[in-house]
């Protein structure tokens, strides 16, 4: 698994959570990490290289969720660049909490068709 499919598969869960769409998780607290298990997550996860994404079809933010501006092809395209090109594992990508409240279903949709496969390979 790839760190953006565990970016985005973080971000759907905790959307998920935040409307009441999943089981409640228990946070619990835990000791600081020692050096050794933070260089031991550096090592797994690497240098984080990202940038704001918003894809070259959308006009702004809510227009990347619409369901008739979405463009999974498009979004799918620009992400495959980011990662061979420009090396990026990492994306900020912003959540339009207007887009959720026209179209719920929809958005959770465009979630699971956009961010859950590899760059270039996203089924349709």
């Amino acid at each position: 698994m790839t760190s953006r499919m565990r970016a985005y598969g973080a971000g759907v869960a905790m959307t998920a959570r935040a409307w009441g769409l999943s089981r409640p998780v228990t946070l619990a607290s835990r000791a600081r990490w020692t050096p050794e298990q933070a260089h031991q997550w550096n090592d797994r996860t690497g240098w984080l290289l990202g940038c704001n994404f918003t894809p070259s079809t959308a006009g702004n933010q809510l227009e990347l969720w619409q369901s008739a501006t979405f463009d999974p092809d498009t979004i799918d395209r620009e992400l495959g660049w980011a990662a061979q090109v420009a090396g990026m594992n990492s994306i900020r990508l912003f959540l339009h909490d207007l887009a959720w409240q026209s179209d719920p279903a929809g958005f959770l949709t465009g979630w699971t068709v956009s961010w859950t496969s590899p760059p270039g390979t996203a089924s349709r």
